[in-house]
């Protein structure tokens, strides 16, 4: 009797196990609007009339989000000549800010974009319809 009882149970109790795993998971956290702030370091100064304008789509990792603000600074250059520190404005590379909306979830104060958590510091893919560069993510603030 005891060999017929076992297996049934053990296909019991591992059903069991599944339906409590698909009615008690957590629930995804809810996305939310995020502004955030992108950063591109070294930027050929030659091709910054293909970046983007304020309000076109741009993709994010997989995620599309809108351009908010667009900036763009010439890189300063440090050169020493007799002892003096003289700087003065590159004329071939620039840094370029990006501040993007995106729906982007906050899940134990960590930011995350669909399924992957990102990270300050992080680097994401931006892509659009005539480019696509990798940028540093500076900041972001939630629910602004």
């Amino acid at each position: 009797m005891k060999r017929r009882v076992y297996p049934f149970l053990l296909v019991a109790v591992f059903l069991l196990g599944c339906l409590g795993h698909l009615l008690f998971r957590p629930k995804p956290p809810a996305s939310a609007p995020c502004l955030l702030c992108l950063e591109m370091e070294n930027a050929n100064t030659l091709l910054l009339y293909s970046l983007p304008d304020v309000g076109d789509t741009v993709c994010i990792s997989g995620i599309s989000g809108k351009i908010v603000q667009v900036e763009s600074t010439p890189r300063t250059l440090y050169e020493r000549e007799r002892g003096e520190l003289f700087s003065r404005s590159s004329l071939f590379t620039s840094n370029i800010t990006f501040k993007v909306k995106v729906d982007a979830s906050m899940k134990d104060g960590r930011l995350s974009l669909g399924a992957s958590p990102l990270f300050l510091g992080d680097t994401v893919t931006l892509s659009g319809n005539n480019f696509s560069f990798s940028a540093r993510l500076t900041e972001f603030s939630a629910n602004f």
